[in-house]
């Protein structure tokens, strides 16, 4: 419901909004990969693509994007070894 106030509330030139929900629940349930368990996911994606419709109606420019895919991986990726590698973080 907040989204949605803010959304149309005001003016704005930038409008960023973070849904950690659906990466909660496919922490706990990572079977809804498999296209289970998805009783958990159901409603909030409903209204996570009520949400964009709404933003691609009110907007000139709308970006997606997803902290991992949404996807099974099985490879461990250590950011903080990868910023050190390149320069842009030291260890103290």
């Amino acid at each position: 419901v907040l989204y949605n106030e803010l959304l149309e509330s005001d003016i704005w030139d930038l409008f960023i909004i973070v849904f950690s929900e659906t990466d909660w629940l496919l922490h706990i349930f990572p079977s809804i990969l498999e296209g289970k368990d998805l009783i958990y996911i159901h409603s909030i994606l409903k209204y996570i693509d009520k949400f964009i419709g709404k933003a691609i109606e009110k907007s000139d420019l709308v970006v997606l994007c997803s902290d991992h895919g949404f996807s099974m991986k099985h490879i461990v990726f250590n950011v903080n070894a990868l910023l050190h590698k390149i320069g842009l973080l030291s260890f103290q």
